[in-house]
């Protein structure tokens, strides 16, 4: 799990469009209904306020 830190800036440095969902500093994750990122060195898909690799 990275830290809301690391995911801050991943999300600083590509673009994406998410459907639902909400950003938990306390937490350090994300919980969302659906929606994915693109950032520079692959793709992050988040469901369920979980961080998974794709092709990253």
């Amino acid at each position: 799990m990275l830290s809301w830190v690391d995911c801050h800036r991943s999300i600083v440095r590509g673009h994406g469009s998410i459907v639902s969902g909400q950003w938990s500093v306390v937490n350090g994750q994300w919980s969302m209904v659906s929606g994915q990122w693109s950032v520079v060195n692959g793709q992050w898909s988040m469901v369920s306020g979980q961080w998974s690799v794709v092709n990253g």
